[in-house]
């Protein structure tokens, strides 16, 4: 993301009203009710069955008013989608992206530095959970109910979670292409979505996500890694 071009990079939806704090509270995944007024924290806004519907960074930016600052590309599935939960709450929803600026900008950018930049709609899609993706900062465990919780928490308690966004690395990674098989000997255990620079990233099948392992892409070898903000599942470790 380019700092010149913020504004037709970024989405900002504003939830502004008496109920505002309640609604998002029961809406997103973040515990909206510890929000303190000036502070950020990101959140989610989930299908049923836990997969993404936009995901974003949450602006206590008025005593009654907050902001959704996320991707561009988000801006009309998160207004959507929380109008259609949208009843007679006492707020109203706006969608104020031609407000964003550099103070927006720096929020996003704050929050989401450490995640290597990964791409929705190239790394990670509406069709992957939440716990696909490195968005661990982003879903408060045991705030309350929110649409797709039950299925985040079912995969916590019993650690079924087939496959993950995970880093590669190697000598020949720039080579590589988007949208290459990846193997462990003669098994397809996933697929490169995207190439930046030294690393790749790929969606990979369980267990082949687990830090330290060995894959090949086109007879190039590569070690995966962990992304920062990944989520750990406890039954997962105990394997």
């Amino acid at each position: 993301m380019k700092d010149d071009s913020f504004k037709l990079n970024l989405s900002i939806t504003s939830v502004a009203g008496p109920d505002a704090k309640d609604f998002l509270h029961r809406m997103t995944t973040q515990n909206i009710n510890g929000l303190e007024l000036g502070s950020c924290a990101g959140g989610a806004l989930l299908q049923a069955n836990g997969t993404i519907i936009s995901y974003f960074i949450i602006y206590h930016i008025k005593e009654k008013e907050y902001w959704l600052i996320g991707e561009k590309t988000f801006s009309k599935a998160t207004y959507e989608a929380l109008e259609k939960f949208h009843f007679a709450e006492d707020l109203e929803i706006k969608d104020i992206s031609d407000q964003s600026n550099e103070k927006s900008l720096e929020i996003w950018k704050q929050h989401t530095k450490a995640s290597f930049n990964f791409q929705f709609g190239v790394d990670i899609t509406e069709k992957n959970m939440i716990l696909e993706a490195p968005l661990n900062d982003f879903v408060a465990r045991n705030k309350g109910c929110y649409p797709g919780q039950e299925v985040v928490e079912r995969v916590f308690t019993y650690g079924n979670l087939g496959k993950k966004l995970v880093g590669l690395k190697g000598a020949d990674t720039r080579k590589i292409k988007a949208g290459a098989a990846v193997f462990v000997s003669d098994e397809n255990v996933g697929v490169i979505t995207s190439v930046e620079n030294e690393m790749a990233f790929a969606i990979l099948r369980r267990p082949h996500y687990e830090e330290g392992q060995m894959v090949k892409v086109e007879n190039i070898q590569l070690i995966v890694f962990k992304l920062p903000g990944t989520f750990e599942i406890a039954r997962e470790l105990k394997k």
